[in-house]
């Protein structure tokens, strides 16, 4: 009952406020998100010393106890609806969830509230989303070139109303690359005397290897490990949530082994600042980590994560599939028994694959390193 009046209060709270104090409102749906929004709330309030609101409706995020005189918090998940359907005129209202206004429960505002979209991934826009999941959006802010024409030729094709696209990048990915740099900097000493690292961290649900194919999940690490390789084995957040047969099969499965260790938070970026590989199925980590960290990634080919199934009608392939043979390698489940090989080529051609990462990722990617500061200054042009 504790949550239910905390949201009572801080409903009226909001509706309290002076106008000019919540000009600008970010929405989180759960603590996941707050690595994309923090360093843009950073920026904002650095940079113009900008009022911002923050309404999350998760209870864990680290906002909601974070003590900033110019971030102003509110929890909402019960009063959600109501709340985000009287947001203040002019607001202009930053968010990460896609589907605004065609679901009962985030509309948009009866007041005229400017949208932003900032995306939580480098994926592209019309396969793992569903269909028309931008177009109540007034502003999308894009991580990379291939987004600009995805939405610019959905509208086209749909003869949907123009939204101001414009180009911002991703600051999760800024992050990591300096997390890692630093990283590299102060291990140097353990390179070459160390047992590679590799990591493993699949998707979830239909395309999860961990989830639908687990007796060769078991099969590939065990003989990494047999080979010589020390094993990260880092779960989706949404497979914790909601599949603890497959968290117990595992645990019991290698919880005598020394050389497994199991994730099941990714609140922290260690295990992908020293892992030498990443092995993954369809999961956007693939390009947080190549990307990051300048290193390869192994693809399994499991069932592809589709979740409109109009995107061919756009004519464009999906990032997420073209960039597969650009930053790593495939492999189908088939190949199993030469995965360590395959792991040990891959790890010695290091330096081949990241001449590519690298001429890939400024060809596509918008802003890299300077993501955080372009996004506020996109917000704040929008405010005025």
């Amino acid at each position: 009952m504790a949550g239910i009046f905390r949201e009572i209060r801080d409903f009226f709270r909001y509706l309290m406020m002076p106008i000019e104090s919540k000009r600008v409102l970010f929405y989180s749906e759960h603590a996941g998100y707050t690595i994309n929004f923090r360093p843009i709330i950073d920026q904002l309030i650095q940079k113009y010393d900008l009022k911002i609101c923050y309404v999350t409706s998760d209870p864990s995020d680290p906002i909601l106890k974070a003590k900033d005189k110019n971030v102003t918090v509110f929890y909402s998940r019960t009063l959600l609806t109501f709340l985000m359907g009287i947001l203040a005129d002019k607001t202009v209202c930053v968010m990460t969830v896609t589907e605004l206004n065609n679901t009962p429960i985030l509309k948009r505002s009866v007041n005229d509230v400017h949208y932003v979209y900032v995306f939580h991934a480098l994926m592209s826009t019309h396969m793992i989303y569903k269909f028309g999941a931008f177009d109540h959006y007034d502003t999308i802010i894009t991580a990379g070139s291939y987004q600009d024409k995805e939405i610019q030729k959905a509208e086209e094709l749909y003869q949907l109303k123009k939204k101001r696209i414009v180009s911002g990048g991703y600051t999760r990915l800024d992050d990591i690359a300096k997390e890692y740099q630093k990283y590299v900097a102060e291990h140097s000493e353990l390179k070459g005397n160390k047992r590679l690292q590799i990591l493993v961290a699949p998707s979830w649900s239909k395309t999860s290897f961990v989830e639908n194919y687990r007796d060769s999940a078991v099969k590939m690490i065990e003989s990494l490990v047999e080979t010589g390789f020390d094993i990260t084995l880092r779960y989706h957040p949404e497979t914790v949530r909601r599949r603890q047969d497959i968290i117990d099969f595992f645990d019991m499965k290698f919880c005598n082994n020394e050389h497994i260790f199991i994730e099941k938070s990714v609140a922290d970026n260690k295990s992908l600042l020293r892992s030498d590989l990443l092995i993954t199925d369809w999961s956007g980590i693939s390009l947080e980590y190549s990307f990051g960290t300048e290193r390869p990634v192994l693809f399994l080919e499991t069932t592809p994560k589709i979740h409109n199934e109009r995107y061919k009608e756009l004519e464009i392939e999906p990032f997420e599939v073209n960039v597969r043979n650009e930053i790593g390698q495939s492999v189908t489940l088939d190949k199993i028994d030469n995965i360590s090989r395959i792991v040990y080529d891959m790890v010695n051609l290091s330096e081949t694959y990241r001449e590519k990462i690298i001429r890939f990722r400024t060809q596509n990617i918008f802003h890299f390193n300077n993501a955080a500061e372009k996004t506020a200054d996109i917000i704040y042009d929008t405010l005025k």
